[in-house]
């Protein structure tokens, strides 16, 4: 019995994001696990999609705790970008397409971020970024990751890398 109250949970705290979505996906296979607008991704979709990313992620250098920019539209296509880059070990770096050049710039500069995933129609925000953009657009079309040298987060990696503006309006890298 469980009073009505009772809102605590018992979890185990050495399990990881990734290694809690991959405890799923692997019960739960050919469930939906994302739904946006008339797009359906399974478990073993989402999965492999973003096992692929992650593969292609870690080619260009990304290894625990390093961030990725992610500045991608709503759509199902940011939980995959999410996953991939937590799954290849990295940090997610959100990027509002909104903000203006020279903060995005200074956000990708400050934070070392050897990769972008953008939207091919959003990557333009940021031409001249020294680092690598890889197109969101591809996801789907990604050669298939076999034995891909991933570092898995630990339980306390860090999952974001969050700017906010400072009193002064100058940008502010906080975690």
């Amino acid at each position: 019995y469980r009073a009505s109250n009772d809102n605590t949970l018992v979890f185990d705290r050495s399990l990881t994001m990734v290694d809690l979505f991959r405890k799923q996906a692997a019960l739960h296979r050919d469930r939906v696990a994302i739904s946006f607008k008339d797009k359906q991704l399974t478990y073993a979709q989402l999965d492999r999609y973003s096992e692929n990313l992650a593969a292609l992620i870690c080619a260009h250098g990304v290894t625990r705790e390093v961030p990725v920019g992610i500045m991608v539209k709503r759509s199902e296509l940011f939980p995959i970008c999410t996953l991939a880059v937590l799954k290849a070990g990295g940090c997610c770096q959100p990027l509002d397409s909104n903000y203006p050049q020279d903060r995005l710039m200074y956000m990708l500069e400050d934070s070392k971020a050897p990769a972008v995933i953008a939207d091919d129609e959003l990557a333009p925000v940021i031409d001249g970024y020294s680092g690598v953009i890889l197109s969101a657009n591809k996801i789907y079309d990604l050669p298939e990751a076999e034995n891909a040298a991933l570092t898995p987060p630990a339980t306390d990696s860090l999952f974001a890398l969050i700017y906010t503006s400072g009193s002064t309006g100058k940008p502010k890298g906080c975690m």
